[in-house]
């Protein structure tokens, strides 16, 4: 599996909930923690957790440019 993919599938998940909670809520979802705990054994957590956050910036930017979302500034220097 893709870094980027499971990203997608979890913000897919938790929509509303992007920041530190989304890792938060991942713990509790059994399927999203074995697949986050296998891209973390094959690529480690600095790259998983680079992938993610990458990926959420992405997004959230996305939704930026297209009016649907609110701003992240606080998101990406969390991130960053």
């Amino acid at each position: 599996m893709e870094i980027a993919t499971f990203a997608d599938r979890l913000m897919a998940r938790f929509p509303d909930s992007v920041s530190g909670q989304m890792f938060i809520q991942m713990q509790s979802d059994p399927e999203l923690m074995r697949e986050y705990q296998a891209l973390v054994r094959e690529h480690g957590v600095a790259e998983v957790t680079r992938g993610i956050g990458q990926r959420v910036r992405d997004h959230m930017a996305y939704r930026e440019d297209h009016g649907e979302g609110r701003s992240v500034a606080g998101l990406r220097e969390a991130l960053s």
